[in-house]
């Protein structure tokens, strides 16, 4: 199984309290998004709660994973995997006393969720019993529905979207709407109790939106998981200011939706489609690090044509760190234009001059990237939405003339061929798309290619960008190159957070990226020593071989290109 990275909502609330409005309910359309897919599957997930709910913080944006479906039942006509394996245990010990958090009445033991609970591990040897017991509750106290707290069995998927709702509660106030001491007392409190007021600041809207969400017979409830995410938006009245939000100025945005390689034309109708300043700025960030990702698989296939026969050791650092864990923005950064440096020859030609000169410091030694990745570092996280909003009037600006800045990227196509026809990977999505015509060059099927302004070829970006499937019957997305791992490399879709994981790329960039980098930094160090030796004047005869054998070997350099 894949491990997930971060920590539980229920940790995250701990540490960071309640969390804001306009930041919560982006958060919670995901996880409805979720479980919709579950339901919409025949899967109702029965144990739906904020320790089975993981939080991936990426670009400054909270990305939500539903965990732990051990207590899951499939909806009657609903057709189980083929390998989905029986699902036995031993009961749990008979006691009145648990916390709203504890499963009530499930076979496993008591705690947290059985993924990230350690204490939670097989059962002893002997014979095995149901999962759940007849008329026996299964579910956590704090957050099982009415109908729950009855038969388990023949519960559907508006258990889940009560389960839902009182986790929305939680995250907003810090507080369960309903906590008792004892499984009797959440068991009366949940069947017959009344919802309480959110309180604080929250508009009656919102309170109105709870009192259905929690409503104690299932059909009084919306009917999916979409329906509640869209009701808590509209209680919350955010997306109502859509327009006020601060905008790219409108002759850039025409020009990278109409023209930008795919994920950054998505990227900028995504921003441009925001509902709240939180979820512009997460955007906002993001396109930023998806231009970056983009620039940085660009250099880096350029580096592995050119051959490059010099060594850094500061590059070598960095590389080395990316062999064993994943760079941070800054040294992502850094890695980039330490790349592209590398890639000017001795007569000066740099094969994207663009590129370099969109790197090149000013007088105050900043280059183009730097404004927008300060106010990144800026954002804090659980500002209110008026907080986040005068951040956007800051970050917006800036934005826009990096883009402006960038446009030459507009000048090599992106192209994937596919049979006899080069795709163009151009603008938004749409099929079937339209081809390009190119003049020279190799086409290497499935690989996303950069064509010049003459239509040749000039850089094959694969494997460090990829247009993948991401599951059967899917339309193939574009994968950047995000980090290099042990097992494989991480590779990102933007804007719909999709990964792709695969061992190609890994091994691609610890071969013609780390090892070169590590053997051309060792040679130099080695001239550098020679050297030392060569102007010693007790220097050995038999160092007058060696000189001219490293000399003759610093000269030969592979021709650079020009430029296109």
């Amino acid at each position: 199984m894949e491990r997930v990275q971060g920590v539980t909502l229920a940790e995250w609330l701990t540490r960071h309290g309640p969390m804001p409005l306009g930041q919560f309910v982006a958060f919670f359309e995901r996880i409805a998004a979720v479980v919709q897919t579950a339901h919409e599957r025949g899967i109702v997930h029965r144990d739906v709660k904020p320790s089975n709910v993981m939080v991936i913080e990426r670009a400054g944006e909270l990305l939500p994973k539903l965990l732990d479906f051990g207590v899951a039942k499939l909806l009657d006509g609903a057709v189980p995997p083929e390998d989905m394996p029986d699902l036995d245990g031993l009961a749990l010990p008979a006691t009145d006393e648990v916390s709203g958090d504890s499963p009530a009445g499930v076979v496993r033991a008591p705690g947290k969720s059985t993924v990230t609970d350690p204490a939670a591990g097989p059962p002893p040897e002997g014979d095995h019993v149901r999962l759940t017991q007849d008329n026996q509750a299964v579910g956590s106290p704090a957050y099982m529905s009415p109908e729950q707290w009855g038969n388990p069995l023949t519960v559907g998927p508006a258990a889940d979207l009560y389960a839902l709702a009182v986790v929305a509660f939680e995250a907003l106030t810090g507080r369960q709407p309903f906590q008792g001491a004892t499984i009797a007392a959440y068991a009366g409190l949940h069947r017959f109790g009344k919802v309480p007021l959110l309180g604080g600041s929250f508009a009656p809207e919102l309170d109105r939106m709870f009192q259905r969400a929690l409503a104690k017979r299932p059909e009084d409830r919306w009917g999916t998981a979409l329906e509640l995410a869209g009701a808590l938006r509209a209680a919350s009245g955010i997306g109502a200011t859509r327009s006020d939000l601060p905008r790219i100025d409108q002759d850039v945005r025409d020009a990278w939706v109409a023209q930008a390689p795919q994920p950054l034309a998505e990227s900028i109708v995504a921003l441009g489609d925001a509902h709240n300043a939180h979820q512009a700025r997460d955007i906002a960030e993001e396109l930023v690090l998806t231009l970056l990702r983009y620039l940085l698989a660009m250099t880096l296939a350029m580096h592995a044509q050119a051959n490059e026969d010099h060594g850094d050791p500061v590059l070598l650092k960095l590389v080395r760190a990316l062999d064993r864990r994943t760079l941070s923005v800054d040294e992502r950064v850094q890695l980039l234009r330490l790349m592209v440096l590398r890639l000017v020859c001795p007569r000066g030609h740099h094969p994207m001059p663009e590129l370099l000169e969109l790197l090149v410091a000013n007088p105050d030694g900043f280059d183009a990237l730097d404004p927008g990745l300060a106010l990144r570092a800026a954002a804090d996280r659980a500002a209110t939405e008026d907080a986040v909003r005068l951040h956007l009037l800051r970050l917006i600006p800036v934005l826009t003339e990096l883009l402006r800045k960038a446009t030459f990227v507009f000048d090599y196509v992106l192209v994937v061929p596919r049979g006899h026809a080069a795709e163009r990977w151009t603008g938004r999505r749409h099929q079937p798309r339209s081809t390009v015509t190119v003049s020279g060059g190799e086409l290497v099927d499935g690989h996303p290619m950069l064509l010049d302004r003459a239509g040749r070829v000039c850089v094959d970006l694969w494997p460090l960008v990829q247009a993948v499937a991401p599951s059967d019957g899917a339309q193939s997305e574009l994968f950047l190159f995000d980090s290099h791992g042990r097992h494989s490399a991480l590779l990102l879709a933007t804007p719909s957070g999709l990964e792709h994981h695969d061992v190609t790329a890994r091994d691609w960039v610890a071969t013609h990226v780390i090892a070169e980098i590590e053997a051309k930094t060792r040679m130099q160090e080695r001239i550098r020593v020679a050297a030392h030796e060569w102007h010693d004047p007790g220097r050995p005869d038999a160092l007058l071989w060696r000189g001219e054998v490293l000399a003759s070997w610093s000269g030969c350099r592979s021709p650079c290109s020009k430029g296109p």
